[in-house]
């Protein structure tokens, strides 16, 4: 009877730690940063980068950022890219995985602005 009590106490324990790993990592985005362009369908969005840096570069293009500055940037495929624009901040959450390449490339499950 002890050992059934036990056993029950583990299979609780594991079942929650589990639920409890996927709601917490769902609730935090993955890539946090400013949009540097905007696309019909996708952004790209420096990571890391002050508003110092920002408005050094913000007039550049996007090829210029990627050949003369060493940025960790994402392009983010959205459906609803064209509801931001060049220099909002960005919270994402990422569907399924990040590509490695540079820039890194990854699909929004979620996407908001904030002002930290």
């Amino acid at each position: 009877m002890k050992k059934l009590k036990i056993i029950s106490y583990l299979c609780i324990f594991f079942i929650t730690s589990g639920l409890l790993f996927v709601l917490f990592k769902n609730s935090l985005p993955e890539v946090k940063g400013i949009i540097l362009e905007v696309d019909e369908n996708s952004l790209l969005v420096a990571q890391d980068l002050t508003i110092e840096k920002y408005n050094e570069i913000k007039n550049k293009t996007s090829n210029e950022i990627i050949k003369d500055y060493n940025l960790p940037l994402i392009g983010i495929s959205s459906k609803e890219a064209n509801s931001f624009k060049k220099g909002d901040k960005v919270k994402i959450w990422i569907r399924g995985d990040i590509y490695t390449s540079y820039p890194e490339q990854a699909k929004a499950k979620r996407i908001e602005i904030y002002y930290k």
